[in-house]
């Protein structure tokens, strides 16, 4: 059942990360992150008051490590999503995806530390390979930019302005964060090799990737934490409790911290509520099949699992964000796709 779950969820993780990229044309990083909390909280809450109310379930006040880990699974989360919208707008949709699934490995190093769940020897070599090929890929060098730019470290050529105050990336504009740019890539030029040493210099992307994958690995190992520790309610019920518990701290926490910051980027999630709103019910729907997935299986395999999302990840950029890759990025991305089989065949 277990498998299933998760791959419901990856789909309904791939529709909302893709969507939240469109959103990042009409808000900021951080509110584009905050509306998969605003929105989802109030549907969770109402998930489990329906499981209380229609099905009987009985609501006990949940033990004082309960609260301990899924507070600090929510801040996990809200860290590793405000990183990966900030990974795609540095290198784009697919890539940014690619470089947060390094959680593969941190995922099993946090499970053996936290949980005491351990991978096998073939599964640790699985998460190897899974790494290769992130390495891989932050070795590519992005198409460049008709202009004299690249795709990375220079400013947008191609006619379109940026997401920032701009419309959005759809039709060949550009995302522009801080001088950098995500752009339609066009041309085939060969860019010439590439200093190994330079990439953590030159692609931001990899490095808010890896605090993304960081971020995801450790909310997975207490979400399962948390749901664990509600007892022998069933597995449905725990995983609704613990997800409409986290969200509600999230969206208080995140919340606050914009009313503090930035009001006006609480205001834009809230005049944008028709394509917002979408993207919560797609979290908290995903977001309970995560939840559900790792109660029901270690997270280390469900997370394993979940790399699966990379395919989907390449057709969506494709098919809807206009992004363009080289061979060698969807060879990288193969590489890591081999490293998901072996954790989940031999792991």
């Amino acid at each position: 059942m277990w498998v299933v779950v998760t791959l419901v969820a990856v789909v309904l993780q791939a529709l909302r990360t893709s969507m939240q990229q469109k959103l990042r044309s009409q808000l900021s990083i951080t509110a584009a992150g905050f509306v998969r909390y605003f929105y989802g909280a109030p549907l969770a809450l109402a998930a489990v008051g329906i499981a209380v109310i229609g099905f009987g379930q009985t609501l006990e006040a949940p033990p004082a490590t309960f609260w301990v880990t899924v507070t600090a699974a929510g801040v996990a989360q809200i860290v590793g999503t405000v990183a990966l919208i900030t990974a795609f707008d540095r290198r784009g949709f697919a890539v940014g995806t690619v470089y947060a699934k390094t959680e593969v490995l941190q995922v099993a190093v946090f499970s053996a530390l936290v949980l005491h769940e351990q991978l096998g020897l073939w599964g640790w070599a699985g998460a190897g390979v899974c790494l290769v090929g992130v390495a891989w890929l932050a070795l590519a060098r992005p198409r460049p930019v008709p202009g004299g730019s690249t795709v990375l470290g220079g400013p947008a050529v191609l006619g379109g302005p940026a997401v920032l105050g701009g419309p959005a990336v759809l039709g060949g504009s550009a995302v522009k964060t801080d001088g950098l740019a995500t752009q339609k890539r066009q041309g085939t030029q060969n860019p010439g090799p590439i200093d190994p040493g330079s990439v953590f210099r030159v692609d931001a992307a990899l490095g808010f990737g890896l605090l993304a994958g960081a971020g995801f690995a450790l909310a997975s190992v207490w979400i399962r934490a948390s749901s664990k520790s509600l007892g022998d309610h069933p597995a449905v019920f725990r995983a609704l409790l613990t997800l409409a518990a986290m969200n509600t701290i999230q969206m208080v926490i995140n919340g606050t911290q914009m009313l503090l910051t930035n009001a006006d980027d609480v205001r834009a999630v809230v005049h944008t509520w028709r394509s917002s709103s979408a993207v919560g019910l797609l979290s908290v729907c995903g977001s309970a099949g995560w939840a559900l997935a790792v109660t029901l299986q270690t997270a280390t395999k469900v997370r394993t699992l979940g790399q699966v999302e990379l395919l989907l990840t390449f057709a969506i950029s494709h098919r809807f964000l206009g992004e363009r890759h080289r061979r060698n990025e969807y060879l990288a991305s193969a590489l890591v796709v081999a490293g998901v089989g072996i954790v989940l065949a031999l792991g």
